[in-house]
C-alpha cells in the first residue's frame, strides 16, 4: 500500500523540537563516546587491522555514528557474528545505491563501482546512543579486541 502522507505528526515535532533544545548535550555525548571508541581501538587502528573513518580538517561532525572498515567483507561477516554472541547489535551501514532495485532498474549491475561495493562489504557500524554507557562502549571495544587477539 502506498502512503502519501509525508507530514510530521504532532508527537515526532514535539519530540524533534525537544531534541533539539539538547541538542549540544547530545552531540558532546556522542563526541565522548566516539573518542572512547577510538582510543580503545586505537591498537586495531595502528596496525592497520581496522580503517578509521577521518573527517577532513575543514569539516565538524556530530558524532550521528561510529564505524570503521575491516580488512575483508569475510571479517565484518564473522566480526558480526563474533558480537552477536555476546548481545551486542553491530550492522552494516549501507547497500550501494547502484545495486538496489532503483539501481538495477537504472541498468547499473555489480562491478560497475567497485570501490563502492568494497568499502560497502567491508564497513561496520558500532552501537552509538546518548545513553550508551562508558562500560558499554568498553564492552564494545573489548569484543572486537578479543576477536582480533588484542585482549
Amino acid at each position: 500500500r502506498v502512503n502519501g502522507n509525508r507530514l510530521l505528526q504532532v508527537p515526532d515535532m514535539v519530540f524533534g523540537f525537544s531534541q533539539l533544545e539538547h541538542l549540544d548535550r547530545i552531540t558532546e555525548r556522542r563526541r565522548e563516546i566516539t573518542d572512547r571508541y577510538a582510543e580503545a581501538l586505537a591498537p586495531l587502528f595502528e596496525a592497520g587491522v581496522l580503517e578509521a573513518p577521518a573527517a577532513p580538517d575543514h569539516c565538524r561532525t556530530n558524532h550521528h555514528m561510529f564505524n570503521f572498515l575491516v580488512e575483508r567483507a569475510e571479517t565484518r561477516a564473522d566480526l558480526i557474528a563474533h558480537l552477536g554472541a555476546r548481545g551486542i547489535l553491530a550492522v552494516f551501514h549501507y547497500v550501494p545505491l547502484h545495486l538496489s532495485p532503483m539501481g538495477r532498474n537504472l541498468g547499473y549491475r555489480a562491478g560497475d563501482l567497485p570501490v563502492t561495493e568494497d568499502v560497502a562489504a567491508r564497513l561496520l557500524r558500532l552501537p552509538l546512543y546518548f545513553d550508551l554507557t562508558d562500560d558499554e562502549v568498553d564492552e564494545v571495544a573489548g569484543a572486537i579486541l578479543e576477536f582480533h587477539g588484542h585482549a
